[in-house]
């Protein structure tokens, strides 16, 4: 969370420079309940105390209002396409979802996989 939290804040002054002004605080999406919850509290706890600055920079950016915390689940990071390996089924969910379809998959559907208990359709 701090590297993506020090690239988006990056990110605001590059388009300032550009003037191009961003006003609304950025989300940053995180699939760690715990880190979102670490992040937005201000009182360390002693099991903390090692990420102790990461956690400080992450605080000041969201209580200054640059940046806002949102969770979303494992299951819909849609960044796991490029960052890691993935099973056939799952990652043909994620490109459906962004609308990458196979263009040479032999059904009239444009490429959205059919399950295999239902009758083909014609």
């Amino acid at each position: 969370m701090a590297v993506t939290c020090a690239k988006l804040t990056w990110l605001k002054y590059i388009l300032s420079a550009l003037h191009v002004q961003h006003f609304q605080p950025v989300s940053l999406h995180y699939d760690n309940q715990a880190a979102i919850y670490i992040a937005a509290d201000p009182v360390f706890h002693e099991r903390t105390k090692h990420i102790e600055l990461n956690c400080h920079l992450i605080q000041d950016k969201i209580q200054a209002g640059h940046i806002c915390t949102r969770y979303v689940s494992s299951s819909n990071q849609l960044a796991d396409i490029v960052t890691r390996a993935l099973s056939s089924l799952v990652l043909n969910f994620h490109l459906s979802r962004k609308g990458v379809v196979n263009l040479y998959t032999p059904s009239s559907r444009g490429g959205v996989l059919e399950d295999e208990s239902s009758p083909p359709h014609h």
